[in-house]
C-alpha cells in the first residue's frame, strides 16, 4: 500500500510518516513539523469527539 521514500538510503523517515499522514487524515486533523533546536517535532491536531 505505501511505499518507503527511504529504500537503500540511511535511516529516515519513510513509510511511518506517510501512514501517519493517512492516519491523522481518515480522522480530519492534521500533522504538522517543526525544526526547533536542532530537533524535529510532528505536531498532530485532532477533534475532540463528543462535546
Amino acid at each position: 500500500m505505501y511505499e518507503s521514500h527511504t529504500q537503500g538510503k540511511k535511516d529516515g523517515f519513510g513509510i511511518g510518516l506517510s501512514m501517519a499522514q493517512y492516519i491523522i487524515k481518515q480522522f480530519k486533523g492534521k500533522i504538522t513539523a517543526k525544526y526547533t533546536n536542532g530537533k524535529l517535532n510532528f505536531i498532530v491536531t485532532l477533534k475532540e469527539v463528543g462535546k
